[in-house]
């Protein structure tokens, strides 16, 4: 009995040498390196987003991407204010190109091919939807404007009354989307951010590739 409790301390201490040993080969962890979910916040403080979208740095590779339609919209529809104030804290949906040209969007909703085809009477309309996209409060992926994930939060624009009502919601990733209500008319259009939280002196910016609308303009 002597011999085999010697013989089972033997073999233990064998083992517990070779874990020793073995272990020593095993590779270092790396450091874990958290990356959020929310990308970090593209600033332009000393610019309103109209002098920002006139810049080159709103230019990219994509002409479809690009804001000069958007540009010669505003101006067409003598809005320049509303976009340059740098005392307003306001939120606007910065529809880019594609957003005007695509089939289904705004030129087609509109029957023409470029903003100078436009009629006065156009030109009302086309003056509508750019107020739709301009939220009278600052709505970011932060939790002051939106406070629970999942949770459809409605805001006025600068069209008055139910016709101008718009909601946001962001979800698990934190992406913003925008008419996306149950307690919207079903004839409105809604569409997910593309890009988020421009910061600029008058407002926050989200870039979008669609237009939205309460109801038809």
């Amino acid at each position: 009995m002597q011999n085999t409790f010697a013989t089972l301390r033997g073999l233990s201490a064998i083992f517990i040498m070779l874990c020793c040993v073995t272990s020593c080969d095993l590779p270092v962890q790396p450091k874990f390196e958290f990356e959020p979910e929310i990308s970090e916040l593209i600033t332009f403080e000393d610019q309103t987003v109209l002098e920002w979208m006139r810049s080159d740095a709103s230019i990219g590779g994509n002409n479809n991407a690009n804001f000069d339609i958007m540009v010669s919209a505003i101006e067409a529809t003598g809005l320049e204010d509303e976009y340059s104030d740098s005392g307003d804290r306001r939120t606007f949906l910065m529809l880019n190109n594609e957003a005007f040209t695509a089939n289904g969007e705004i030129f087609q909703l509109l029957g023409v091919t470029a903003v100078d085809s436009l009629d006065e009477a156009g030109l009302d309309r086309l003056r509508t939807i750019l107020r739709y996209h301009i939220v009278e409060d600052y709505v970011d992926q932060g939790p002051e404007a939106l406070p629970v994930l999942l949770v459809d939060y409605f805001f006025q624009t600068l069209i008055p009354g139910d016709e101008g009502r718009i909601s946001v919601n962001r979800d698990e990733r934190f992406r913003l989307n925008i008419n996306r209500a149950d307690g919207l008319p079903g004839n409105s259009r809604g569409t997910q951010v593309r890009q988020h939280n421009y910061i600029f002196s008058n407002g926050v910016g989200h870039h979008v590739r669609d237009y939205v609308r309460n109801r038809p303009y």
